[in-house]
């Protein structure tokens, strides 16, 4: 119920350059094999949800050459996070990435911008991290010089001076705040054990996955507490807030 959904613009499932398997099965028409994958639980009732896809994806040029997201006629941006064992590795993941948007530009139909998701909480990476390297994947989106807004996906377990370093960097024009929260983290903040009577991971209803992440209205107090600690520092910086707060 969003009060201008004709207006509003959306953020595409986030991709890695390279094809990805992770753990949702996709067809050729890129939609889930199974109806209902086990890698995500949702809980309509409780207004909560968890998920482990792990970024499953046929790779960025395969999205591109496909032409969907050319025809789109409403603002949106576009999702990338490096997956890769290395950080030069990750690194020209990304410089490849802004690379290829970089060609297919002309085409959209549509201002776009570009996410650079450093929060997904589903990947061998411990989002902690890669903290040191995000100015540097960042830089070298801005070295394409691409022309359109660049956001930097941050993760409810980033506090607020890691937004404030994001936002003063010079190198992005707004962040995504933020992603889902790892299960059984921020225990002082999420109450772990009334929502799933547990806040180990290895007892999560996604234990084989590692856990997932949740999303929902717990997450909504935990951000905008951080939000509004930013917002004395940075009164104006462009912040997309999410996590489940829409519902709040």
């Amino acid at each position: 119920w969003l009060s201008s959904s004709e207006k509003a613009g959306f953020i595409a499932k986030t991709t890695p350059f390279f094809y990805r398997q992770g753990n949702m099965r996709l067809g050729e028409d890129l939609q889930p094999n199974e109806k209902f994958p086990d890698c995500v639980k949702f809980y309509f009732l409780r207004g909560i949800a968890l998920n482990s896809v792990g970024l499953a994806s046929p790779g960025a040029l395969p999205l591109f050459e496909i032409g969907e997201w050319q025809k789109i006629i409403r603002p949106f941006g576009i999702s990338h996070m490096p997956v890769k064992p290395t950080l030069e590795q990750r690194i020209n993941e990304t410089k490849n990435f802004a690379r290829l948007f970089k060609k297919y530009l002309p085409n959209f139909l549509t201002p776009v911008w570009i996410e650079e998701n450093f929060a997904c909480p589903n990947t061998e990476e411990d989002i902690c991290s890669l903290y040191y390297e995000r100015l540097n994947h960042l830089k070298v989106i801005a070295e394409q010089d691409l022309g359109i807004p660049v956001i930097a996906k941050l993760s409810p377990e980033d506090g607020v001076d890691e937004m404030l370093r994001i936002a003063r960097s010079g190198l992005c024009d707004g962040i995504s705040y933020a992603n889902t929260v790892k299960f059984g983290h921020l225990k002082s903040e999420i109450p772990w054990k009334k929502l799933f009577g547990t806040d180990d991971p290895k007892k999560s209803p996604l234990a084989k996955y590692g856990g997932g992440g949740l999303s929902g209205w717990p997450l909504a107090d935990v951000i905008c507490r951080r939000i509004e600690a930013f917002r004395r520092e940075e009164p104006d910086f462009p912040i997309m807030a999410g996590g489940g707060i829409n519902c709040y």
